[in-house]
């Protein structure tokens, strides 16, 4: 990005601030990394008010006084685990531990009593409760904190999310594509805009929490049809801290295991008491893979590695003024593998991802109730597919070696897979937000984002022709999906949304989001395509320019009390997604008569859009334990598929292309069970059960594309089932912590952790082939139907144990983590006629079983 378009975005960003101030008391928060302390203090004898008792979250600089009502609220607190400190003349000083604040939500203290005192007596100190139920929230939204994370049987952050109802094993929210969740760090995405997914992983030892938002997301959240994921990252304090872990899943032989090590140290503090505070946090993984067997046939170890960095700074200039610094990297590389290949491993090219960002806050109070915060942000992606030179990829020694096949066209036995590939994804995040708590009732926030994009992509691939059964047609040219794109899209959003405290302890929330997209692109001009035939007509001297795409997102969202124990909430909104930029530009470089079924962009995709409505019931059932049940309708059109055109001048097959184009549909709805008890006494957890329905005219980008190629014709009006419809998903996490004064001496100071997964079959597809040799159907005159049968359930059963070990100022914990401890096979695919792995019994087609993971960590 240049000087001046970097000049014309902060000059932007400067002129709709002054105009925002000006005209109106807004204020915003840091977008969903902070959260609001607020409640009443009274007489302990009494009970009566008390005015002008001075408060401070301790460890920072924040802090206020209550009123003649003697309400307090402190905006602007980070979220994560604080104490709060009350004094006042006459009265004992007390400190409320424990004072846990979750991003964009109220932490209410209602049991404030302060003792009178006569003389200066010893400071009292209290345990803060957590309140069962989240009052003031009005969509489906689950917290998890860094404690859990911690003990949890799991390696990343979306082994977190895949734990929550309405989530299947594979990251699909309440019946969407797994494109359709944003992922946010901090505030900030960290997701790839080419391909999707997210390019950044993050140390669990870095995560303060995580908030996982399925339904009636706010109107500061855009670019999203399932679901919102923010991950906050800890903060340094004033006191140091370190640690250190290890772990490896191979320390008992045998070859239940992926050769696996992993470190990861951690350290914070200040840097300047009371001003400065630092956190690094970083991890370091190697892995023989699932498939170390194969791999160690051709090369040494190992076969993937990791790294992932957070590095921050906070600083605290004044109690008003805090800036923070950040720094995130991370690193994969894995070699490929293909069962199909496994004799011939190296011909397949190795995968590389490297991310890294770089962010500055500013968040300012300007009075007590209004602040503003300003972020801005560059993250850059470099991902590569092969590890030799483009030169020498093109080259005829290369080009020149083929895919070979085995008599049986079973395996590939050498030869070398023609892929290669070089992207790289600038995205330049400037992120203004105002909020203003107007009156004790009414909460009023606003913001402003704009991004600039740099999008680059060199793809070379040429892949076989396959028939629907999985067979190559040698006789067939191979498919060109080579592609090779430079642009500068950009985009904008602005947002306001009202909050309002009803007067019988109810809340309204009401938003409206604004988006813009601008690809900076134009493609081919296609002419006079009739309703029911795939023939076009081809200008390739003129080009239309894509137009810019705009949509308005209203969101409206209401909870309130029934009684004192029974709450519920309703929510309605309108949720748009732009388009992957791969589906836009991709191919818009090539000649499109001069290749076979070539894939290519279309810059004038119209974005993603889903109307969705909740509607939940929530209720206390005791001190202890909470219920809810939530029922959820969405409906998703404008999905990107792909669409097959045929020049009407064509000789067989010769000048074909694919398109990406908007038409399928896509419904879901689905009933979620929740019975949660809170972690009180030793034995805690959560029971999520969840009943969905997921239909669609389309499952994948390229089915329209794969349906053509295949000769199948394409499902333009029969909605069926989604692969990833479950029926029936279950989610048990047990959670017991024997507590250091636990009578039976070996388990004092240890936890036990246990999470079961469960789901009913899912959908595949049973179409056999004759004879299953893989090339036409057994039956032609059967209809093709998508999905029409349903594999086995599967069940996993994970468990991981840990035992501290407590020394004066040195901590260590021993832990053993094992997953699927049943060793049960888990059925994820079958072929066409119903075959686990098909003809090949390929092992994928199973979840990977019993690994053992032993590991120790070091706490300073």
């Amino acid at each position: 990005m240049n000087e001046g378009k970097l000049r014309i975005l902060v000059y932007t960003v400067v002129v709709l601030f002054g105009i925002l101030f000006s005209y109106s008391p807004l204020y915003s928060r840091l977008m969903g990394t902070t959260g609001i302390i607020e409640g009443t203090v009274r007489d302990k004898e009494t009970g009566e008010v008390l005015p002008y008792v001075n408060i401070i979250v301790v460890g920072t600089k924040l802090g206020g006084s209550t009123d003649m009502k003697g309400y307090f609220q402190i905006n602007n607190v980070p979220s994560g685990i604080h104490k709060l400190r009350f004094t006042m003349i006459g009265y004992k000083p007390l400190t409320v531990e424990n004072v846990r604040v979750a991003q964009n939500l109220r932490t209410v203290l209602d049991n404030v009593r302060l003792v009178p005192t006569v003389l200066q007596g010893e400071e009292i100190v209290v345990q803060a409760e957590r309140p069962l139920i989240e009052k003031d929230i009005t969509g489906t939204t689950r917290i998890v904190e860094n404690i859990d994370i911690d003990r949890l049987p799991i390696d990343t952050f979306e082994d977190v999310i895949k734990l929550q109802a309405g989530v299947t094993g594979d990251g699909h929210i309440r019946g969407g594509r797994s494109t359709e969740v944003l992922y946010l760090l901090d505030g900030l995405p960290i997701q790839q805009v080419t391909s999707g997914g997210t390019a950044t992983d993050v140390p669990k030892s870095a995560i303060s929490e995580m908030t996982i938002q399925t339904g009636g997301f706010d109107a500061e959240f855009g670019n999203a049809l399932s679901g919102v994921v923010n991950i906050i990252t800890r903060s340094g304090t004033d006191r140091h801290e370190s640690q250190l872990r290890v772990d490896a899943d191979d320390l008992f032989g045998g070859t239940e295991h992926s050769k696996m090590k992993e470190a990861e140290f951690f350290a914070a503090g200040p840097l300047k008491k009371g001003s400065i505070n630092y956190l690094i946090s970083s991890n370091f993984n190697y892995s023989g893979t699932r498939w170390w067997q194969d791999f160690q046939n051709f090369f040494s170890g190992p076969y993937q590695t990791k790294f992932n960095l957070v590095t921050k700074l906070d600083i605290r200039p004044s109690a008003n003024t805090r800036i923070g610094v950040q720094y995130i990297k991370s690193y994969k590389y894995n070699k490929y593998y293909d069962f199909r290949w496994r004799f011939n491993l190296t011909g397949l090219p190795p995968k590389f991802k490297d991310s890294d960002r770089i962010s500055i806050s500013l968040s300012q109070f300007i009075t007590k109730n209004v602040f503003f915060n300003i972020n801005l942000g560059r993250y850059f992606i470099h991902s590569r597919v092969n590890d030799i030179s483009k030169s020498l990829f093109l080259s005829p020694e290369y080009q020149n070696d083929p895919f070979q096949y085995d008599f049986f066209l079973q395996y590939v036995v050498g030869g070398k897979r023609l892929w290669w590939g070089n992207s790289k994804e600038y995205i330049y995040t400037l992120r203004f937000d105002l909020t203003n708590q107007v009156t004790e009732r009414h909460f009023f926030k606003t913001g402003i984002e704009l991004q600039y994009f740099d999008i680059y992509s060199d793809l070379i691939k040429n892949e076989p022709q396959l028939t629907y059964f999985g067979k190559p047609l040698l006789d067939r040219p191979l498919l060109n999906f080579s592609s090779t794109y430079n642009y500068y899209p950009r985009a904008g959003a602005f947002y306001i949304e009202d909050k309002f405290k009803l007067t019988d302890g109810g809340v309204l929330n009401i938003g409206l989001r604004y988006d813009i997209l601008d690809p900076r692109a134009s493609r081919p001009a296609i002419e006079n395509i009739p309703t029911d035939s795939l023939d076009f007509r081809q200008n390739e001297l003129q080009w239309v320019k894509a137009k810019v795409k705009q949509q308005i997102s209203p969101r409206f969202g209401i909870a309130m009390p029934i009684t004192e124990k029974i709450f519920i909430f309703t929510n309605f909104g309108l949720f748009f997604q732009m388009p992957l930029f791969e589906y836009l530009y991709t191919g818009l470089d090539i000649n499109l008569r001069s290749k076979q079924r070539l894939l290519v962009g279309n810059p004038d995709l119209k974005p993603e859009r889903t109307k969705a409505w909740e509607f939940s019931y929530r209720q206390i059932l005791n001190s202890e334990m909470t219920f809810s049940i939530t029922y959820y309708s969405k409906e998703t059109s404008n999905l990107i598929d792909t669409n097959t055109f045929l020049a009407t001048d064509s000789k067989g097959q010769d000048k074909t292309f694919a398109q990406f184009v908007n038409s399928p549909y896509a419904r879901a709805q689905g009933l979620e069970f929740v019975l949660e008890r809170r972690p009180t006494n030793i034995i805690s957890g959560k029971i999520a059960y969840t009943y969905s329905v997921a239909k669609a005219l389309s499952e994948t980008t390229n089915d329209g594309l794969n349906y053509a190629m295949w000769g199948f014709p394409v499902n333009k009006e029969q909605l069926y089932y989604l692969s990833w419809d479950q029926r029936h998903t279950l989610n048990v996490n047990l959670k017991i912590n024997f507590p250091s004064n636990f009578q039976f001496l070996p388990l004092r100071d240890s936890n036990l952790n246990l999470v079961v997964r469960y789901n009913s079959p899912r959908p595949y597809t049973y179409y056999p082939s004759e004879n299953r040799e893989g090339f036409i159907p057994a039956n032609p005159n059967i209809r093709f139907v998508p999905n029409n049968r349903r594999m086995e359930s599967n069940l996993f059963v994970d468990v991981k144990f840990g035992k501290y070990f407590r020394f004066s100022s040195i901590s260590i914990l021993f832990y053993c983590d094992v997953r699927n401890i049943l060793d049960r096979k888990n059925l994820l695919w079958v072929s066409s006629d119903g075959q686990p792995g098909g003809e090949l019994r390929d092992p994928s087609a199973w979840a990977i079983g019993r690994r053992t993971r032993v590991g120790l960590r070091i706490e300073l």
